[in-house]
């Protein structure tokens, strides 16, 4: 069963990974949010 949103998460826990953030808490997707946003 696909699960897109899980596919949607992990890419930005992969994305937050590569910019330093494997030690922050799941907040860490909200800077990935902005990253992404240009901001």
């Amino acid at each position: 069963v696909p699960l897109p949103v899980a596919s949607v998460v992990r890419d930005s826990l992969l994305d937050a990974l590569a910019h330093g953030g494997g030690e922050q808490d799941f907040a860490v997707l909200g800077e990935v949010a902005l990253r992404r946003a240009g901001r």
